[in-house]
């Protein structure tokens, strides 16, 4: 199939702030990583700056950062997103955010994501992998812990 390209166009991708932390187990043996890797508490933040034209997407991941850590990887990694729009786009404002809250916080976290796995696969665990997010519960979240009322859907 041939691609049509997003009117959405991602400048740049940067990372601002990376941390990675070996865990070592306490037990020598008997140790499956994925079963650990699936308890994990994954956090993650965004936050947008810009106008309707541009925006700066700002993302937070965060790995195994609780308190009660398990072995493995304990990991925060801090991005941003610089994105336009292509000037032949014909978009409305809420088009554009559409494109902003769904698809921009998706390639953020999408790149996080890719960065994540290889500095892992380094690791003495081997490569970590960052789930599935659920992207609507994500912003449904954010905009009910700042108080919003309105969501996007």
């Amino acid at each position: 199939m041939i691609v049509k390209e997003s009117p959405l166009i991602l400048n740049e991708f940067l990372l601002l702030n990376s941390s990675y932390e070996f865990i070592e187990p306490k037990a020598e043996n008997g140790i499956d990583i994925n079963d650990v890797y699936k308890k994990y508490l994954v956090d993650i933040d965004y936050s947008i700056q810009g106008d309707e034209n541009n925006a700066n997407i700002f993302v937070k991941v965060e790995v195994n950062n609780a308190e009660d850590k398990k072995c493995g990887y304990r990991l925060i990694f801090e991005g941003v997103g610089i994105f336009g729009f292509n000037e032949d786009s014909d978009l409305n404002k809420e088009e554009k955010g559409n494109l902003i809250f769904y698809s921009a916080i998706s390639i953020c976290i999408s790149n996080l994501r890719a960065i994540i796995a290889n500095i892992t696969a380094y690791g003495p665990f081997g490569r970590y992998t960052l789930p599935s997010i659920d992207l609507n519960h994500l912003i449904a979240s954010k905009s009910e812990k700042n108080g919003n009322k309105e969501q996007k859907e």
